[in-house]
């Protein structure tokens, strides 16, 4: 049922529509199959009204969907809509969008009735060298004129809005493939328009609508009849015309000398540049002409230093080594770039291009492919890719498509998107274009609402509907750290259009743009208090607040809170205190060892001070005096060497009193010399025996260390011819041993009793190895080790 002013209209079973006026008290009725009498027909099953009058209407049998017109009492029915088969219509509703919801016999359908955005005009051609994929390459249009190019077809078509004449002209196509290709078209400062062909460049003779060739910039020599394939035309701050080229780099046609300036591969200094196709031109505002080509080729002309500035591998980042297609200067000075790898923006800072962004699928852009670029009145860039015409939003980088759903019919061939005379778009392809006015996307939607649509925890699904009503936050365990969230936007009009941009507080410090991917994923989260929020976009829209806040607590694992943090200071300084105690011990150990050494050091000394005044015995002194006295009133030659002995044993003694160690070899010739003087003393009552091995001759002993024992022998036994005195000096097991005849002396006059224990101090002190002291009824040994 529904109601207008003063009248009801109803709905019925096999009644059709029906009317009632309150007031007036009469009735009508209309069927939409009036000749048919049965249940089953004309049966009205669900109305909507659309002004005063239409009613959108839903029948079962014949019909299904179609409108009323009250004013005129008639039916109409949609036969043919794509996607809705026939059948009946069970149910009708229209939500806040405009779209009507059917329950059809099939299932629940939505169908858009919609003023159509982008309209297609389609260009007849009186021929065509490509079929029905000829291809309508630019679109110009000022006050007077609508001039259309193509390709592949029958030339320029012109039409003189002032004197309502329509006129196709045809030009000249002698080089290269012979087909007419119109490439760009422009009109300069001087009310001058260029049409940019193939192989030449015309002016348009506004008087008789013809074309006219001004004079032609050089041709592309490398190959006979091979032109320098044109491609697009801009006009400088200076009025100078620059024209681009596929094989031949770029011509400036200077209005004053009326000559051309050409920069090349094969040019020198400043009129050099490395590539040949250079496909995009466009100027900025501060009066730079950009060139863009091949092989990711990208540079600027300084209309200050007229030179060329090669935009960097690095500034250009993931374009560099592709093709340049197309370049644009917004409102806002920013360079846009349409490359092979997507959409690039520059702005030039204290003379250098610095990127601003680099948009690609990833980002929303439908094909990474960038063909053509325009910006509208609003400051929105259009671009052309692979598949769709998409639309940036400079601000914010949001991006929206166009494509089928929308009416476009894409075409496998060449696009462009272009103003046209008025505020409206044109976007031509092949066999037409679409004229579109941008205006509608600034125009304001109703909101829609967004929604979590899943939260996984662990890969894992789970519901926290009840948690999240009781606490007003989800809590989570230290090990559920790994969450993936997705979301949607209720839009039942465009749903493709809308952006999401979502933020996880506590984690992310910025919103991250996802274009129209609807799901985000964290790991690893640490313990903590956070807040997931999303927001969405559509492209008439500015972003919102967040549409969904959900509060998120983490457990922290046990080894990141507080108490236990505190536990392991405490622990670390124990355990520092313990390690400081242990080195405070390691070093009063150290000091103890080195206060050892120290006295090692001086009981050496002492030792070796008593072992000096022990050689310089005086009853030694005393005895070898008395006995040269005696040579020298018997025999002068042997006083002679007795004395050349005696100075010979206290200059070895003086020598090596300062040295620890002295060599076996050197030890033995001095205890040979020691010998000669005390058997001069003893004569045959003193008998040494020297055999030691000579390999040994090279290891050390300490010094007088024989002279000591041989005394100390001869000191505590008694001599005489009778009994003499044997003394066998000789190598064992890496020892020397010096083993005498024990025969003691009753009484011994100078003995101290700490010679032997002195020198094994000095020995303990110089090796590991012990001095041996062996006592038995016939000998007294010592074992010397040798080191």
């Amino acid at each position: 049922m529904q109601y207008d002013r003063d009248t009801i209209w109803l709905g019925s079973w096999s009644g059709g529509i029906s009317f009632y006026h309150p007031r007036s008290g009469k009735w009508g009725n209309f069927k939409h199959e009036p000749g048919i009498i049965s249940g089953t027909t004309n049966i009205i099953n669900g109305m909507v009204a659309k002004g005063r009058d239409t009613l959108w209407i839903a029948a079962a049998s014949a019909g299904g969907f179609g409108y009323f017109l009250k004013s005129r009492g008639t039916f109409h029915f949609y036969k043919n809509i794509p996607g809705l088969p026939p059948g009946s219509c069970y149910g009708l509703w229209k939500d806040r969008s405009g779209n009507f919801w059917l329950n059809h016999e099939n299932g629940l359908y939505k169908v858009q009735i919609d003023k159509k955005k982008f309209s297609f005009f389609e260009t007849p051609v009186t021929r065509s060298d490509n079929g029905e994929l000829y291809i309508i390459s630019k679109i110009f249009e000022n006050k007077r004129f609508l001039i259309k190019g193509t390709m592949f077809a029958d030339g320029i078509h012109i039409y003189d809005k002032q004197k309502g004449i329509n006129k196709t002209l045809v030009f000249n196509f002698d080089l290269d493939e012979k087909v007419m290709i119109v490439n760009d078209i422009i009109e300069d400062c001087k009310g001058v328009i260029w049409i940019v062909t193939r192989d030449y460049i015309y002016q348009l003779d506004q008087d008789r609508i013809a074309l006219r060739k001004p004079v032609q910039p050089p041709r592309f020599s490398a190959t006979e009849n091979t032109s320098n394939f044109f491609q697009r035309i801009c006009e400088d701050e200076q009025g100078d015309i620059w024209i681009t080229s596929r094989r031949n780099g770029v011509f400036v046609y200077e209005r004053k000398s009326g000559n051309y300036r050409h920069y090349a591969t094969f040019e020198k200094g400043s009129n050099y540049i490395p590539e040949s196709n250079i496909k995009a031109i466009t100027m900025d505002h501060k009066g730079n002409v950009w060139i863009g080509g091949i092989n990711g080729y990208l540079a600027y002309f300084s209309a200050k230093t007229h030179q060329f500035t090669r935009i960097s591998a690095k500034t250009l980042g993931e374009a560099a080594g592709n093709h340049i297609h197309a370049l644009i200067a917004d409102r806002d000075g920013t360079i846009w770039a349409g490359t092979n790898a997507g959409l690039l923006s520059f702005e030039i800072e204290h003379n250098a291009a610095v990127r601003t962004c680099m948009l690609t699928a990833e980002h929303g852009l439908r094909g990474d492919i960038v063909y053509d670029l325009c910006d509208d009145d609003y400051g929105k860039i259009w671009c052309v890719t692979s598949s769709f015409l998409c639309v940036v939003k400079p601000e914010n980088h949001t991006i929206t498509s166009f494509g089928a759903s929308d009416g476009i019919r894409y075409s496998d061939t060449e696009q462009r998107i272009m103003r046209s005379g008025t505020h409206t778009m044109r976007f031509s392809l092949a066999r037409g274009y679409y004229e579109f006015d941008p205006a509608f996307l600034q125009l304001k939607r109703p909101a829609v609402p967004v929604l979590l649509t899943s939260l996984k925890v662990n890969d894992q699904e789970k519901y926290f509907e009840k948690q999240f009503r009781r606490d007003g936050t989800i809590n989570l365990q230290p090990d559920e750290n790994r969450l993936s969230f997705e979301f949607a936007a209720l839009d039942l009009d465009q749903p493709e259009k809308q952006h999401y941009a979502y933020m996880l507080e506590g984690l992310d410090e910025t919103w991250v743009n996802c274009g129209s991917r609807r799901y985000a994923s964290y790991t690893n989260l640490p313990g903590g208090d956070y807040i997931f929020k999303i927001k969405a976009s559509s492209v008439d829209e500015d972003w919102k607040e967040a549409a969904v806040v959900l509060p998120l607590h983490i457990e922290t694992v046990f080894y990141k809170k507080w108490w236990f943090r505190f536990s392991m200071i405490i622990l670390a300084g124990c355990l520092i205190y313990l390690f400081i105690r242990y080195r405070v011990r390691q070093e009063q150990k150290i000091y103890a060892l080195e206060s050892r050494a120290n006295s090692l050091e001086k009981e050496k000394a002492m030792i070796m001070y008593d072992s000096l005044k022990q050689q310089l015995n005086p009853h030694f002194l005393f005895n070898s005096l008395t006995s040269l006295s005696s040579l020298i009133r018997i025999d002068q030659l042997k006083a002679g060497e007795f004395l050349q002995s005696l100075s010979s044993t206290y200059r070895y003694i003086l020598k090596n009193r300062d040295s620890e160690l002295v060599s076996l070899a050197s030890e033995m010739q001095f205890t040979q010399t020691y010998i000669r003087l005390q058997k001069t003393r003893f004569q045959d009552g003193l008998e040494v025996n020297i055999d030691v091995d000579q390999k040994h001759t090279h290891r050390k002993i300490a010094p007088v260390t024989l002279q000591n024992l041989i005394e100390n022998a001869i000191k505590h036994n008694k001599i005489s011819i009778a009994s003499p005195l044997v003394i066998h000096i000789f190598t064992e097991n890496d020892k020397l041993v010096v083993r005498s005849k024990l025969q003691r002396k009753n009484f011994v006059e100078t003995s101290n009793g700490k010679g032997l224990t002195n020198l094994s101090s000095l020995y303990h002190y110089l090796t590991d190895q012990t001095i041996e002291i062996i006592e038995n009824e016939k000998f007294f040994i010592v074992k010397i080790p040798l080191i």
